[in-house]
């Protein structure tokens, strides 16, 4: 029995730590993605320094590493640069020409079907004829 009670008390503790940390990370978005892409980009090129330590002193080795840093932070701007200039493009391209979009993304035949369907309905008379619509269908 208190076997039990201990494991569902440890079950709606955990759970209750799950939500307290997703508020929190969600509260401090800010501060924590930043660090988080730090530790990232800072685990990928780690493994340089220990490799550069074999040929070269430590602080070449330290600077190599640094210098290496920099090539993947600038490669990384780099692909995003390149993918922000490919949007900014499409999109030029989309309000030249708006026709160009994919089939499913074609919106033509789906509003000429509902013109027809608006020219239907007729002008009532209730409403003193000023163009008011009403669902009195010809």
């Amino acid at each position: 029995m208190v076997d039990q009670h201990q494991a569902a008390q440890t079950r709606l503790l955990a759970i209750i730590a799950f939500l307290l940390v997703g508020f929190a990370l969600c509260q401090t978005y800010a501060v924590t993605m930043p660090l988080a892409a730090a530790a990232v980009v800072i685990a990928a090129v780690w493994p340089v320094k220990p490799w550069l330590e074999r040929f070269f002193p430590a602080t070449l080795a330290n600077i190599g590493t640094v210098l290496v840093l920099f090539v993947v932070l600038a490669a990384f701007a780099g692909a995003i640069s390149f993918s922000v200039a490919r949007v900014a493009q499409a999109f030029t391209e989309l309000r030249q020409a708006p026709t160009a979009l994919p089939k499913p993304f074609r919106l033509g035949p789906k509003l000429g079907r509902l013109d027809r369907q608006r020219r239907k309905f007729q002008p009532c008379d209730r409403h003193g004829g000023k163009g008011a619509r009403c669902a009195r269908l010809t």
